[in-house]
């Protein structure tokens, strides 16, 4: 099997934010984006950041090397 850098997850969520020292909420954020209601009513949209994909299941990894290194940013150091 070979491993695709931006296509193989091989990070959960809750790991890669525990190796970037960000919170699991601000990750999964950063991996696919995020929808809020405003108090008018409207909504609020921000897509996605860095690479993910879609876990199969709850507990499957989602972030593949290239998501990771994304993430590893200015504001994570």
């Amino acid at each position: 099997m070979t491993t695709d850098r931006f296509r193989t997850p091989l990070y959960r969520t809750g790991e890669a934010a525990g190796y970037l020292s960000v919170p699991p909420s601000t990750l999964t954020t950063w991996a696919f984006g995020y929808e809020r209601g405003k108090a008018d009513g409207g909504v609020v949209r921000g897509g996605p950041v860095i690479t993910a994909v879609r876990p199969a299941a709850p507990h499957d990894p989602s972030i593949p090397f290239i998501g990771l290194a994304e993430a590893y940013g200015p504001g994570t150091r």
